[in-house]
């Protein structure tokens, strides 16, 4: 009996080798035989589920997203204090530790990569958007409940806020010993404390 095949599932065990392939070698440097040697298939294999390079890429890219959504969502469930909800979610967008790094050094090269490339540049385009919208609503939770200043603009506040996680992720992938840890927290709660009622420790 021929063995069943998830195919979903397989996809996404090719898109998790890509982002290890990834932590290994850098975007630049990551090629369609090493992803493929990183999901123990072949090419062959791998040309069955992404038409080429390009379209891994793109995939790990919206997974890199993803995975970020994912725990932002999960937060909503056990904090109910909006500002408290938009640090935590800020500290889940910025790279604090090993997973995070990887996802800003995917997001941080996939922009050179965009430069050049219409299929990564509308990719991007497109998680930005995303990205605006997740960050507005959030803002607007904490407008809505008065915790914020007044006459703030939740719109701009949001492009804002994903320009300021935007510059975070570079300094912190290119110059980690001056944009650390410690520093990016510092720079949540500037932010935060700019445009709400009560100060952020």
């Amino acid at each position: 009996m021929p063995k069943i095949v998830d195919h979903e599932e397989r996809r996404g065990l090719i898109v998790a080798a890509t982002m290890r392939v990834v932590d290994q070698v850098g975007l630049e440097g990551v090629t369609v035989r090493a992803i493929a040697r990183e999901a123990g298939v072949s090419t062959g294999v791998l040309a069955h589920y992404f038409a080429n390079k390009a379209d891994i890429l793109v995939a790990a890219h919206r997974a890199a997203f993803e995975q970020v959504a994912n725990r932002i969502e999960t937060l909503r469930s056990t904090t109910r204090d909006p500002v408290d909800l938009l640090c935590r979610a800020l500290e889940e967008a910025l790279p604090l530790d090993r997973l995070r790094l990887l996802e800003a050094q995917i997001d941080v090269s996939f922009f050179g990569l965009a430069l050049h490339d219409s299929t990564l540049r509308a990719a991007r385009q497109a998680s930005y958007a995303s990205t605006v919208l997740g960050w507005q609503e959030l803002i607007e939770e904490v407008v809505d409940l008065g915790f914020a200043q007044p006459g703030v603009d939740s719109t701009a506040l949001a492009v804002e806020t994903v320009a300021l996680i935007d510059g975070i992720s570079v300094q912190a992938v290119l110059f980690p010993e001056e944009m650390t840890v410690a520093r990016q927290r510092e720079v949540i709660r500037h932010h935060v404390n700019s445009f709400t009622r009560s100060s952020v420790a």
